[in-house]
């Protein structure tokens, strides 16, 4: 399957208590082009759903049945592209599930990060707001980096924690 491909190769992925399960789709966000580079990993899969599983649905159908190629027509984009923006669509709440396996220290492992939060606009806007300071701070190397490459996980989770619910497995055991 072509990881740039949107709305295929559904699965249900378990977002935790309050979120539930939902059936989440491939999409092409740029983490899974730069991830495997970055963090030095086979691949990555990035899958994206709403809370409304109905809209989610209906927007793997249209792929299925090949109408969302209509969307490559400039008008017809224009006009889904303004229809979305007077559309609510679902609540604030926003989920991120991110899925790991591999080896860490000769042993198969797998890990599961759960995030919940609300308004997915201001997290991203304070995420922002956390590399500037960082960045004014003079606390990151110079050149261009990802995110990843700068900040360690334990200092992203204690800021994250204050953000937004950080759950953390790793085989199936708290962390």
């Amino acid at each position: 399957m072509t990881q740039g491909v949107s709305f295929t190769d559904g699965i249900v992925a378990d977002f935790g208590a309050g979120a539930g399960r939902h059936r989440v789709y491939r999409f092409p966000f740029t983490d899974q082009q730069t991830l495997p580079r970055t963090l030095n990993v086979p691949t990555v899969s990035t899958r994206l759903c709403f809370d409304s599983h109905l809209t989610t649905r209906l927007l793997a159908g249209l792929r299925t049945i090949g109408i969302s190629s209509l969307l490559r027509q400039p008008a017809v984009r224009e006009v889904v592209v303004r229809s979305f923006g007077k559309v609510h669509f679902g609540e604030n709440a926003v989920a991120v599930k991110v899925d790991a396996q591999g080896t860490l220290n000769g042993k198969e492992t797998r890990v599961e990060c759960r995030l919940k939060g609300q308004h997915q606009s201001d997290l991203t806007a304070k995420v922002a707001v956390f590399a500037a300071l960082a960045l004014y701070r003079s606390e990151l190397p110079y050149g261009v980096f990802h995110m990843e490459q700068v900040f360690s996980w334990n200092r992203m989770r204690t800021w994250l924690g204050q953000q937004v619910d950080v759950d953390i497995q790793m085989n199936g055991q708290q962390v």
